[in-house]
């Protein structure tokens, strides 16, 4: 699998751009995750309150 594309154009520029992904799609699905947790009733683990999301950098052309 490849680099995940966070901006649809970064590829497509001359020299393609290098950027950064947030991960927003990770950051949704735990965030999502722990609401459905939630609205069960279960508690979180003291592990679980706090996430921590790294975004990747994306090196193309431009670097």
């Amino acid at each position: 699998m490849g680099h995940p594309v966070n901006h649809y154009l970064a590829d497509w520029t001359d020299p393609a751009l290098t950027t950064i992904d947030l991960e927003h799609q990770l950051a949704a699905k735990t965030m999502v995750a722990m609401l459905e947790k939630r609205v069960q009733g279960l508690p979180l683990a003291d592990q679980e309150r706090v996430v921590r999301i790294r975004p990747e950098l994306i090196v193309r052309d431009s670097a």
